[in-house]
C-alpha cells in the first residue's frame, strides 16, 4: 500500500549518500558550505540574541542570512543536476 512512499525514502537516502561523496570529492567546496553554514547560524543566532527590529542592522543582517541560505539552494542544484 504505501510502497511509492519506501521508494521515496529510497531515493531521497541515495541522493544524500550522494551529496556526502561528492563533499568528500570537493573539500573545497565542503569547507566553504560548512562556514557558510555557521555563520548564517551565528548571524542568526545574534540577531535573536538582541532582538533588532525595524534598524539598518537588522536588514543587513536579513541580507547576509538570506544570501548565505542561496549558497545553499545553489549547492543543492548542483548536486542534483551533477549525481543524476
Amino acid at each position: 500500500m504505501f510502497g511509492w512512499w519506501e521508494n521515496f525514502q529510497n531515493i531521497i537516502i541515495n541522493y544524500f549518500i550522494k551529496v556526502i561523496e561528492n563533499f568528500n570529492k570537493f573539500p573545497e567546496i565542503r569547507n566553504l558550505i560548512i562556514s557558510a553554514f555557521l555563520i548564517s547560524t551565528i548571524i542568526y543566532l545574534i540577531e535573536e540574541k538582541f532582538v533588532i527590529e525595524d534598524s539598518l542592522v537588522s536588514d543587513i543582517f536579513n541580507a547576509l542570512y538570506y544570501s548565505i541560505l542561496v549558497v545553499f539552494i545553489i549547492f543543492i542544484l548542483f548536486n542534483l543536476i551533477f549525481i543524476f
